[in-house]
């Protein structure tokens, strides 16, 4: 326990073995739920990622997003993650999370959600949910509203893209 080579290979051998649930454990056995060991959170979840085991990986980044030195890359993890899963929706609303975490928006986060947006073939469900976080954002709504704009105009909707602009007047 505790020594990662070990651990890693057991883990290994136990996917070898058809025993998921065994590997997981013996992965998440190295996870102690402090700051002391953030950054060994990105790596279980790159052997769960490595086995194909995507939800895992996704759950296992979650749990080490609270930690003050990788939550925000665990966070751009999570959503890379769901993009490769195919959960356009999920990596819609968890980067807009990101995005709303501090002052202005980095420019990759931006092409992140542009970039999911521009893909799905639900842009009216993306639109909405992207309508409940700009209710919800409070003072850090501006972005929200910003992007809103961009998507209802990318939708091709631009008596709705006015609206958030100049009103509804």
């Amino acid at each position: 326990p505790g020594e990662y080579v070990y651990v890693r290979d057991l883990g290994r051998a136990y996917m070898d073995l058809g025993r998921r649930k065994d590997a997981v454990a013996v992965w998440r056995s190295l996870l102690s739920g402090d700051e002391k060991t953030a950054t060994m959170y990105g790596q279980v979840a790159k052997m769960e990622q490595e086995a194909g085991l995507y939800d895992e990986a996704i759950e296992t980044l979650r749990a080490g997003t609270g930690f003050k030195e990788t939550g925000e890359f665990y966070s751009r993890e999570i959503v890379r993650l769901e993009r490769v899963v195919g959960r356009e929706e999920d990596a819609f609303r968890d980067a807009l999370l990101l995005i709303g975490q501090r002052q202005g928006a980095l420019e990759s986060e931006i092409r992140d959600v542009t970039d999911i947006f521009k893909e799905s073939k639900k842009r009216e469900r993306l639109v909405a949910l992207l309508d409940s976080m700009t209710a919800a954002g409070g003072d850090r709504s501006g972005i929200f509203v910003t992007l809103k704009t961009i998507f209802l105009v990318e939708a091709e909707r631009y008596e709705d893209a006015r609206k958030p602009l100049f009103g509804a007047g």
